[in-house]
């Protein structure tokens, strides 16, 4: 028996969250599936969809069109809309086949959303198996985004600590990522061009020392740029989102479900910084576990631009604007409460793979020697949990470590980022004394 339209909206509220949104921003759907899962996407049609057959192409180009809702059909005739999914495909990159092996096992365990799943040092065992690993080389540059908003800091001390834990962070990825293959892009809400800035003053060394300088990419972050490129008519609407939104976590989520969808690739907070090649996790949908029932936006990837995931993500993020029933006012509306709904309904399940604990949060997780969050920049350097966060250290037991905020905590010069700090000038040959002028008082 064919459900009711009412019932078809009432049943399956995230689907309806795209789809609202799709049509909103006028947006073709794409692909990206989980590959070899086997659950189709009955709810619009009987077919079996997968990352081979575009999800836009599957619903419109079928004999199913009449599974659609009326209203559907009768809204996109309307508005004009053409999911012409020929103009938004791109290939996804070559994903590990050791990543690959383990999935069916990660997915396995995320029937409950907890790391209290994974046995004492089950994770860590993962992570060593996939750092080990060998992964086929792949042709284009890939990316690593991350992204600070600097002007909501009016005291001109506190904005040269967070460039300078900006800076940490950057170093981290020149000591650990394939530079050969991999750019770090930095989006950042200030000029990043003036060569008397505080930007090009405090990251001056890393922009010109050959072998770093073209790995890393700065970006002043052009909303209206970047949101026109979504869809012809999105830019209005999404700066209404951005603008409206006062809180700095807020427009971050925004920012880097955008930048995912624009360019593709693995997005991580500012308070993330690297401890292991990510190349193994590269070329997958994919979030991680936080404390129970919460997913962690803060280490992010997708597989390719306008993947089901990124596309999936968005228009549930516009949905929250231009639905007032959806309307939700919580620090964490764009990023953890998305994730949660997508990951409760089957199919939007099934575009993204959500990753434990201790591959990028192993103090959350409880992993031996994972630096509590709030001595990293004020406690003593303790030897152990400098060798959990040392930059392809030889224990592997975590990709990253998220040190989750404290940006007003000055970085004493006994603490263990101070030592960090340290130890990547040494290895990147940079100019160590600059490390030196450690901010403990204000």
């Amino acid at each position: 028996m064919k459900p009711s339209h009412s019932a078809f909206w009432h049943e399956r509220p995230a689907m309806m969250w795209i789809l609202f949104g799709l049509f909103a921003l006028q947006l073709p759907a794409s692909h990206g599936l989980k590959r070899n899962i086997g659950r189709p996407a009955r709810m619009i049609s009987n077919l079996r969809f997968n990352a081979s057959i575009p999800l836009g192409a599957s619903m419109l180009e079928s004999s199913h069109r009449n599974m659609w809702p009326p209203l559907i059909w009768k809204t996109a005739q309307q508005l004009g809309i053409h999911l012409d999914h020929s103009l938004f495909l791109q290939s996804r990159i070559r994903s590990s086949p050791a990543f690959d092996q383990v999935l069916p096992m990660i997915d396995a365990k995320n029937t409950v959303l907890t790391q209290e799943v994974w046995k004492q040092g089950e994770c860590v065992k993962v992570v060593e198996g996939l750092v080990n690993t060998t992964v086929p080389a792949r042709g284009a540059t890939q990316s690593i985004h991350t992204g600070l908003f600097l002007k909501s800091w009016k005291n001109p001390s506190m904005v040269k600590l967070a460039v300078r834990k900006l800076r940490l962070v950057m170093l981290s990825f020149l000591t650990t990522q394939d530079l050969k293959s991999t750019q770090l892009h930095v989006w950042m809400d200030v000029n990043v061009t003036d060569p008397n800035g505080i930007i090009q003053q405090e990251l001056k060394e890393i922009l010109v020392t050959p072998g770093l300088s073209n790995s890393t990419v700065l970006h002043r972050f052009d909303a209206g740029a970047e949101f026109s490129k979504v869809s012809p008519n999105s830019a209005y609407l999404l700066t209404s989102i951005f603008d409206q939104d006062g809180a700095v976590q807020a427009k971050s989520d925004l920012q880097r479900v955008i930048v995912l969808y624009n360019y593709g690739g693995i997005w991580l907070d500012t308070d993330v910084i690297l401890i292991q090649d990510l190349t193994p996790l590269k070329g997958v949908d994919w979030a991680y576990v936080g404390q129970k029932n919460f997913i962690n936006n803060a280490a992010l990837s997708v597989s390719a631009p306008h993947s089901v995931f990124a596309t999936s993500y968005l228009m549930a993020l516009v949905s929250q604007f231009v639905t007032p029933e959806l309307n939700d006012t919580s620090y964490f509306k764009h990023g953890a409460t998305i994730l949660l709904d997508l990951y409760k309904q089957e199919w939007t399940r099934n575009s993204f793979h959500i990753l434990p604990t201790c591959f990028f949060d192993g103090y959350w997780s409880g992993e031996q020697n994972s630096p509590p969050w709030g001595s990293f920049f004020s406690g003593d350097i303790d030897g152990q949990q400098l060798s959990y966060i040392m930059p392809r250290n030889q224990i592997h037991t975590a990709f990253a470590y998220h040190w989750h905020g404290r940006w007003n905590v000055p970085m004493s010069n006994r603490s263990l980022a101070y030592g960090l700090e340290r130890i990547y000038s040494w290895m990147l040959k940079l100019n160590a004394s600059k490390d030196q002028l450690a901010v403990d008082r204000y």
